[in-house]
């Protein structure tokens, strides 16, 4: 009997039609979007961490956990560990490459390196 378009016999002295009898083993595995990221098990939604990444990456000065607490509505406590989360791992990303050429700071050269 083709199933999917897929011949499936059935096993010796079984005479019925379901998965069982075709010896097929379902696993059902859920994984989320955050799986395997910083992000996994948290309790804050996705619009926060974005919205928090957004903030440190486009301000010119460090914004500090305080700020980052009354933007996003969330506790001191878990601004400051969302902020030193997102400082570490983009520090991590970064480590391996190191500044080469004019390096610019608001239009002005501020090191030159070969």
């Amino acid at each position: 009997m083709p199933i999917n378009g897929i011949q499936m016999q059935s096993l010796p002295g079984s005479s019925s039609c379901t998965a069982q009898s075709y010896g097929i083993v379902v696993i059902v595995r859920q994984a989320s979007l955050t799986a395997r990221t910083m992000m996994h098990q948290s309790q804050l939604p996705l619009t926060k961490w974005f919205l928090a990444v957004y903030l440190l990456t486009q301000l010119k000065t460090n914004i500090v956990a305080l700020s980052l607490r009354r933007q996003l509505g969330i506790t001191w406590k878990a601004a400051w560990l969302l902020k030193h989360k997102l400082v570490e791992a983009m520090r991590q990303r970064e480590s391996g490459r190191p500044l080469s050429g004019d390096v610019r700071i608001d239009g002005r050269i501020s090191w030159r390196r070969a």
